[in-house]
């Protein structure tokens, strides 16, 4: 259809205490308030690679909305799906993309943004190993080319 069609990623919420229900809320919420048709909650944590993108190209999102949470467990999820090279693809296809706090940050060069805070878990209650202070591990979607 000609509506508006969200893939909404709530993975950081998912790992700063939100459940199944918190986060059926939130993307409700913000369907309801802006008037998306279509909001498809797909965590790449738990729907990775062939099945992600398969439930990505299904959807054909022109909105994709990173909930706000942990920052270093979108990050890492989003790598180890290949949700990354979807949501690059997603934006040359003309998507917008939204993300609130962790899901903002997640969009810049480099996970070092959120050292300041220091406020999330950087290994999300121990369930993941990364480096955070290598530049290379710390890299991340830089949808503005740098800028």
């Amino acid at each position: 259809g000609g509506g508006i069609r969200m893939w909404y990623i709530p993975t950081a919420a998912l790992h700063e205490g939100a459940n199944s229900r918190v986060v059926a809320s939130m993307s409700k919420q913000i369907a309801d308030r802006f008037s998306i048709s279509d909001v498809a909650v797909i965590d790449p944590e738990h729907v990775r690679h062939d099945e992600l993108e398969r439930q990505v190209a299904q959807l054909r999102p022109n909105v994709v909305y990173a909930e706000m949470g942990n920052t270093y467990a979108l990050r890492h999820h989003l790598r180890n799906s290949g949700g990354d090279t979807l949501v690059h693809n997603a934006m040359r296809a003309g998507a917008l993309f939204v993300g609130s706090s962790a899901g903002s940050i997640v969009a810049g060069r480099t996970v070092q943004t959120a050292f300041w805070k220091d406020w999330d878990d950087r290994t999300a209650n121990g369930s993941i190993r990364v480096d955070w202070t290598d530049p290379k591990l710390a890299a991340w979607l830089d949808l503005a080319n740098g800028r």
